[in-house]
């Protein structure tokens, strides 16, 4: 390859890549395309490629990309990682787990790719073998507040609400503005019956981020269960106005309605369930 093309390929990769962190995924295509065209051997602008190609929500296409660089370059974990990201997209659980697992058997400290595994086992419901996977991320990285949050997660679906709650605290100790960590401590706290705490931890969600419509949802559903029906119906009417497709949240509605004596208003909410 002269040095011309080579000059050209690099300077194609940098664009494309600045044009993917500004979002700009179709620029980044072409400056990715231009690339290629110039020196089709570098395994990093196809995966880059790829990349793209999975944020415009053109998965097959971007499978095809990342097998390319992945032929280029077998021990290239990048790719096979990024390649079990596009198969969870496409729902083939299976495929995409064995793609995480030769990411972190050619990089065993790669935390994306075991932090990956985790909610990819966890969506196939082989939650002890998820907690397994998360674990390795913390152990690799213990200052990483989204593996934490996750690890959270992971032990919540084990019933152990106790240490969930602490892995929340922890994720939240590391960045304490980490709306996720504080909603998702607020639904174990529920599950614990801990409803006072429960409803202070969505409170601090929602002041983190108003827009958080689950923590809208579960508020209301817990100041329902604290006997607060009008404060319970200010939350759901936030619930559903954010997503008014949240059929759960219209139910919830239409319960609280009913408890207030409103009922014309409450079927009404039921009838906006059910088409949900």
């Amino acid at each position: 390859m002269s040095n011309k093309k080579a000059a050209l390929h690099q300077l194609c990769l940098i664009k494309g890549d600045k044009f993917s962190a500004q979002g700009k995924f179709e620029q980044a295509l072409k400056a990715y395309s231009r690339g290629i065209a110039a020196c089709s051997t570098n395994e990093k602008t196809w995966n880059n490629m790829g990349i793209a190609l999975a944020n415009l929500g053109k998965n097959e296409d971007a499978l095809k990309v990342y097998d390319k660089a992945i032929e280029i370059n077998p021990a290239y974990a990048k790719a096979w990682n990024n390649k079990g990201a596009a198969f969870e997209g496409l729902i083939k659980f299976g495929e995409s787990l064995t793609a995480f697992q030769k990411a972190v058997e050619l990089d065993p400290y790669y935390l994306k790719a075991w932090v990956n595994m985790f909610v990819v086992l966890t969506k196939m419901y082989r939650v002890e073998e998820a907690l397994v996977a998360i674990d390795k991320a913390v152990e690799i990285d213990s200052g990483d507040y989204e593996a934490w949050q996750f690890r959270g997660i992971g032990l919540g679906n084990l019933g152990k609400y106790e240490e969930s709650v602490s892995a929340f605290d922890k994720a939240i100790e590391i960045k304490s503005d980490f709306d996720k960590a504080w909603h998702n401590k607020g639904a174990t706290l529920e599950c614990m019956g801990k409803l006072e705490e429960a409803l202070a931890a969505f409170n601090k969600a929602l002041e983190l981020n108003p827009n958080y419509q689950r923590a809208w949802f579960n508020k209301g559903n817990i100041l329902g269960s604290l006997g607060k029906p009008e404060e319970a119906l200010v939350a759901l009417d936030k619930a559903t106005e954010i997503n008014p497709k949240d059929y759960e949240a219209w139910y919830s509605k239409a319960m609280v309605l009913s408890a207030l004596g409103k009922h014309v208003e409450s079927v009404k909410a039921y009838d906006k369930a059910l088409i949900h």
